[in-house]
């Protein structure tokens, strides 16, 4: 019943809000369907088997979008609510940078622009990813910049570089148009010229920036704001009014909370655009860039996933692509070639057309209409594509596609076109049920558009028994305005078989989120026979939109990875810096694909003199490993960057990818945001306060077994020794992170890891960190962390595993005697000798142990501890059994356990 009253309600304001472009009014309508629809939803479990609903309105659709979103909306918070109750520590200065203004600068000019932050002392200069751009300081906190005439346009890295090092990047837009500066005067008088660019702020609660321009009849005007995109705090509203003041049009979110606005304008005359904040806050971090003009722009580009190596006839669509004269209103469903002129685009080769999208009868006041112009061109995928090999913004959830950034002259940034390396087939746009499903031949991948609001997309493959099928949809990774929902059938589309998931996991860190709502899994085919895929979007709408493209993937168990490294420390927004004679920490983040779980080998390329960076391995499965970088005490440079590459043994061969960079980000958005960068850019800092390194006792370990680390500190003042605790970072998983303190004075220590037998067999790479108190050079004190050496230890198989007795003294006193029963399982036909010794990392004092040796066959034995009248009181520190397995009388095998145990009075 609750569903029946609240539909059509529901219904209602979605359709009033779609009309009128109130957006918040469309969530809550959508809300309330989506609750009006749970109890129904609840009982889907029971109707699995059933042929999934050809309607958008299915209950099952939207009770998935009510909850996928909010578990979105609440990833946000639940990682800051984490985040509050992490250890605070006042850590050594790190620069900052947290605002450039402006924000941008036009091809062939300069500009100068002023900087802002924290830890920003001795600022020396301003590095960019695009070296052509040329900086001259000018002031303390000012520097010109000067973009040539042959920099690419597009989102550079900017990075300060200082006394501390270098801090995260901000975006800087090079662009084609002429750049303005926002006024301090009244912006209610502010002229902004067609084809221009405007930096500006929302500085205070409630401000309205206001602009005029002038402009024609007809006009295609395309009005766009870049504030979330570029990591400012402003939620930006844009809203157009005709010169009587009547509003036209208004955007509060269309490009990642970002607001676009394309207009057809009715009259001659002077127009009002105005921006402002949709929660009426202001500040230094409000900052945007607004564009106004009547240039080229692409909205999608088909067909949407390109085949390295090849030459791909693309189609463009987008807005004024083309000279027109007369509004051009075509049939329902018609394409019309009318032979116009195309702009012109340099030596690019464009075939350009007008034409009506099909499913649509566009209006000429329309101010959305999907009457695009649309281009043809030959576009060349190279074999090799280099990382972010144009200037343009990805997100920590595109780490794992490749992309080709493609430049279209006369526009504001670069096009991404996705890449694979197997061949393409586009949708044939008439597969919308299982009777007319596009039969497929995988290995491909198919480029296709769900342009109704209840499209689904159907497909046919045929499997043998046992065959493994790698599939994977792209929608949100691809820019595409949908998310997206693949299910398996059978033959007859009436019983599901599989519904693939949403990458809900974060491999990354709380400021590095990789996740997505982009469906994909693993299936094994039980039979021989045919099988149908249907694609849908599970997004509610009541308006058909071309631009709701998507790539979907059919492959076999060919597994592949990509790597990113970020700073340890990049929720706190600052960059990978590193003090002479010291050592920091980035994290070497894996996006294993299709099954793919061996090891990888991070290794540095061309390292600059005085840097050291040991290759890093990150074992079977694991997805995050720090990565260690070492700085020589006379390092002669302020910044460089780092080439790193990552290498995998796969199948019969060895993979190699180059690792990305990457970075947290400001989001306007409650769920964290992330992002890539062009280049890994490491900062020279002082002399550190404090060089600490790790040895372990054994690098080949095996299963079971236990790492035993011996830890020295050294301090650049010595004169205030405080006490220092030892932890790891970087441990495989399932390993028991533990504590360890060296004493005040002291610069020597110890720390031990118990292995579990479960862990996989392999390389591994972890780090140890110690966190103690020092004092600056102006005498404050303050808390700090430095992290060791890389660790790297080789696991092997267990030939046997030691376990304690439960039943075993937790305490003993002193001259008492205890026995220690434990048991030895035996593995990989391992029947010799095993010698047992009871002792303790870094030596036992106090206690004894009488050794035992079993011989092959016996699996159990006892050990008699015995304290001394002068043990010293309380828990004995990494107390364990070590166990030697002899094959011909020769001590071969190693292990292991932990003994707990606490000497009393």
């Amino acid at each position: 019943m609750l569903h029946r009253i609240t539909r059509p309600t529901a219904r209602f304001v979605v359709c009033i809000a779609e009309i009128n472009g109130y957006d918040i009014m469309r969530q809550t309508g959508q809300m309330m369907l989506s609750c009006g629809l749970l109890i129904r939803g609840l009982i889907r479990g029971d109707e699995g088997g059933r042929r999934p609903s050809s309607s958008a309105s299915d209950p099952t659709l939207r009770l998935m979008v009510f909850f996928r979103s909010r578990v979105r909306l609440l990833a946000g918070p639940l990682i800051l609510f984490a985040a509050a109750f992490e250890p605070c520590r006042a850590d050594v200065p790190s620069p900052v940078l947290e605002d450039l203004f402006p924000l941008g600068v036009q091809v062939g000019t300069s500009v100068s622009v002023s900087v802002n932050g924290a830890h920003l002392e001795m600022i020396s200069t301003l590095h960019l990813s695009e070296p052509r751009i040329v900086v001259e300081k000018t002031g303390d906190t000012t520097f010109r910049l000067t973009a040539p005439d042959d920099v690419p346009v597009g989102f550079y890295e900017v990075s300060a570089v200082g006394k501390y090092g270098i801090s995260a990047s901000r975006l800087f837009h090079v662009s084609r148009k002429s750049e303005l500066i926002e006024s301090d005067g009244d912006a209610a008088h502010t002229v902004l010229p067609l084809n221009s660019i405007l930096s500006g702020r929302i500085e205070a609660g409630g401000e309205i920036d206001r602009f005029h321009f002038t402009a024609q009849a007809g006009d295609q005007i395309m009005i766009e704001c870049w504030a979330n995109r570029i990591e400012s705090q402003l939620r930006a509203v844009l809203e157009i009014f005709d010169p009587h003041g009547r509003r036209l049009a208004v955007s509060r979110g269309e490009v990642h909370l970002d607001p676009r606005l394309d207009v057809r304008l009715p009259s001659d005359g002077e127009y009002e655009l105005t921006v402002t904040d949709l929660t009426y806050t202001g500040g230094q971090q409000h900052f945007y860039r607004l564009s106004l003009g009547t240039g080229s722009r692409i909205d999608y580009v088909l067909p949407t996933v390109m085949q390295r190596d090849t030459t791909t006839s693309a189609r463009l669509f987008g807005r004024n692509l083309v000279s027109r004269s007369d509004e051009i209103v075509g049939a329902k469903g018609a394409v019309e070639d009318v032979g116009l002129v195309a702009r012109e685009h340099g030596s690019v080769s464009l075939t350009t057309n007008i034409g009506v999208v099909p499913g649509r009868f566009e209006s000429k006041t329309d101010t959305n209409s999907h009457d695009y112009d649309w281009m043809k061109v030959d576009i060349q995928v190279p074999a090799d594509l280099a990382s972010l090999a144009a200037p343009t913004r990805l997100s920590s959830a595109q780490a794992a596609v490749e992309f080709l950034a493609y430049d279209i002259p006369g526009m504001d940034e670069p096009i991404l076109i996705s890449v694979t390396d197997v061949p393409v087939v586009e949708d044939s746009g008439r597969n919308n049920s299982p009777e007319t499903a596009l039969f497929l031949e995988f290995p491909c991948e198919v480029s296709g558009q769900l342009i109704c609001g209840d499209e689904q997309d159907w497909f046919a493959f045929e499997a043998r028994r046992g065959e493994v099928i790698w599939f994977e949809a792209f929608g949100e990774r691809i820019g595409s305005p949908v998310d997206l929902d693949l299910l398996l059938l059978d033959h007859t589309a009436e019983h599901e078989l599989c519904h693939m998931s949403d990458q809900l996991v974060n491999v990354g860190s709380a400021a590095f989120p990789t996740t997505h709502l982009d469906p994909g899994g693993r299936w094994v085919s039980p039979s021989d026979g045919r099988y149908l895929l249907l694609l849908r979007n599970l997004q509610v709408s009541l308006r058909d939109d071309p631009r709701r493209a998507y790539r979907l993937s059919l492959r076999r168990e060919e597994q592949d990875f990509q790597v990113a490294v970020i700073p340890h420390r990049s929720s706190e927004r600052t960059g990978l810096n590193v003090w002479r004679r010291g050592r920091i920490q980035a994290d070497v983040v894996a996006f294993r694909s299709r099954g793919m779980t061996d090891p990888i080998r991070i290794t540095a390329e061309d390292l600059p003199s005085g840097i050291e960076c040991p290759d890093v391995w990150l074992g079977p499965g694991v997805t995050l490993a720090p990565l260690v970088i070492t700085a020589g005490r006379d390092v002669p440079f302020e910044a460089t960057a780092l080439h790193l590459t990552a290498h995998a043994e796969i199948g019969t061969g060895e993979v190699v990818h180059a690792v990305r960079g990457g970075a947290s980000g400001v989001s306007q958005s409650p769920v964290a945001a992330g992002r890539l960068t062009s280049e890994i850019t490491l900062g020279i800092g002082p002399e550190s306060p404090l060089l600490v390194t790790a040895q372990p006792l054994e690098s080949n370990v095996s299963q079971g077994g236990l790492i035993e680390l011996q830890v020295s500190v050294e301090r650049k003042n010595s004169d205030h020794p405080s006490s220092t605790e030892l932890t790891a970072v970087g441990l495989p998983p399932l390993l028991r992170n533990e504590i360890s303190d060296i004493a005040a004075g002291d610069n020597q220590g110890w720390i031990s890891f118990d292995l579990p037998a479960e862990l996989q067999p392999g390389p591994y790479t972890f780090a140890v960190q110690a966190v103690t108190e020092i004092v600056l050079d102006d005498g404050n004190k303050t808390s700090v962390s430095a992290v060791s050496n890389p660790i790297t230890i080789t696991v092997a198989p267990a030939h046997f595993v030691l376990s304690i007795d439960p039943r075993t003294p937790k305490k003993i006193a002193r001259g008492e005697i205890i026995q220690v029963n434990y048991a030895a399982d035996r593995r990989n036909g391992f029947i010799g000798k095993i010698h047992t010794e009871l002792t303790a990392t870094g030596g036992l004092t106090g206690l004894r142990g009488r050794g035992v040796t079993f011989v092959g066959g016996t699996s159990s034995g006892v050990i008699q501890v015995i304290a001394s009248d002068d043990a010293p009181l309380g828990p004995v520190r990494f107390l364990h059994l070590d166990a030697l397995g002899t094959v011909e009388d020769k001590p071969i095998y190693r292990s292991g356990c932990f003994v707990d145990l606490e000497i009393v009075p």
